[in-house]
């Protein structure tokens, strides 16, 4: 120490000292032994006249391109301090690091020939000046650019029929909306409170029907703002039985900037269709940086048309229905008698499954049968998977 106030005098890699020993001859310093790994050290006497500082891996996150590197500090007369870099991919460096590169002298170096790469290293070699006065280093900045890496689309999915997302806040004006789908629990049904929100306070669901949602899970390992344009086409389109094609999309919405797209689906025929969604980094990068990824989703089904009543069979009060569906597979048949509460009506074969089904139906175990003498009603609902819902009055005896 020097005014009774500690110098640092050596830094080294070894952490572990096993033996200190007595200054040598010549007014040399004193001398150490390390172990993990073994050396001995020894403290020459004077003053060094030259030092080396290396810095720790920058992580840039990303691939980038580096600017400029900006230092200050005090250099003592005839003194001199020499800067240089090298980059990686790797965050310990190694050999597949690039070499060390020396920019030109002066407070602001460019690193314009340091190869690209997510980790910079720099280093500082220092001079000392007369009366062996020594650089000075008190702060640097060294920029850099990222890459522009390509969005990626994670998820492209179609909600259920009917079922539409809008901001929390929404509030409908002359438009009836239902929280989630039409309540089955009673013949009537009215409109209750909005479904709890499932997207951390931006959407809620709400049902409309006729409607169809997309929604979609994007993100950009840059950070960047994205944009969305949506398209469709039918899956049986021309374009689309030929591997490779790519024509034959049409625009549903552009620009968007939500990660979800409600739209009236009648203005659709009854079909297959598939969606594609392409996403922008647009809004944070110049034009001819501008990455662009898509992706095409899972075919979705168009289905407007409710089933229809095929085929009515008495035996006693006891009946056997046949219902079919165009598009979607039956999901739900009910029956009510006399505008009581509703009840299951067993499919044939144990499972309501299918497009085409028979369902038996027998009113006589509610205790009377409904008949045209007995003033009795007896309704059948029978919803299909897209929701469409069809209600025939089964009171009267029906030739089929």
């Amino acid at each position: 120490y020097a005014d009774r106030k500690m110098l640092l005098e050596k830094d080294v890699d070894e952490r572990q000292i096993v033996a200190l020993m007595s200054p040598g001859p010549g007014g040399a310093g004193p001398s150490f032994a390390t172990t993990n790994a073994a050396a001995v050290f020894q403290i020459t006497a004077g003053t060094e006249q030259s030092g080396t500082y290396t810095s720790a891996a920058l992580d840039s996150s990303q691939v980038s391109r580096f600017g400029t590197f900006r230092w200050r500090g005090d250099v003592p007369r005839r003194g001199a301090v020499r800067f240089s870099f090298r980059s990686g991919m790797s965050a310990e460096p190694d050999r597949t690091w690039s070499p060390w590169t020396e920019p030109k002298e002066g407070e602001e170096l460019s690193l314009s020939d340091v190869p690209r790469g997510r980790y910079v290293q720099w280093r500082a070699e220092l001079k000392a000046g007369d009366d062996a006065g020594s650089p000075q280093l008190y702060g640097t900045e060294l920029s850099y650019r990222q890459e522009n890496l390509r969005p990626k689309i994670d998820a492209l999915v179609a909600l259920d029929p009917g079922q539409i997302l809008v901001p929390a806040n929404f509030n409908p004006s002359n438009q009836v909306y239902e929280p989630a789908h039409p309540n089955r629990d009673g013949i009537f049904t009215s409109l209750t409170n909005a479904a709890d929100d499932d997207s951390g306070g931006r959407t809620k669901p709400l049902w409309k029907k006729g409607f169809r949602t997309l929604r979609w899970t994007a993100s950009d390992p840059n950070g960047d703002q994205l944009r969305y344009d949506l398209w469709f086409r039918p899956v049986d389109s021309p374009a689309a039985e030929k591997p490779g094609d790519d024509s034959g999309w049409l625009k549903v919405g552009d620009e968007l900037k939500d990660d979800y797209y409600s739209f009236d689906s009648t203005v659709l025929p009854d079909g297959v269709y598939r969606f594609r969604l392409v996403a922008s980094d647009q809004p944070s990068n110049e034009p001819d940086t501008v990455q662009t990824a898509d992706r095409v989703s899972d075919p979705v089904v168009v289905d407007q048309s409710p089933p229809v009543l095929e085929k009515t069979e008495r035996d006693g009060a006891r009946l056997r229905v046949r219902v079919r569906d165009a598009a979607s597979p039956i999901r739900e048949a009910v029956y009510s008698l006399d505008a009581t509460e509703w009840k299951p009506a067993l499919p044939a074969d144990g499972l309501l499954d299918g497009k085409t089904e028979t369902l038996t139906i027998d009113p006589a175990k509610d205790g009377k049968a409904a008949t045209a003498s007995t003033g009795g009603l007896l309704l059948l609902r029978v919803t299909d998977a897209a929701f469409n819902v069809s209600t025939f009055n089964l009171s009267q005896p029906q030739q089929r």
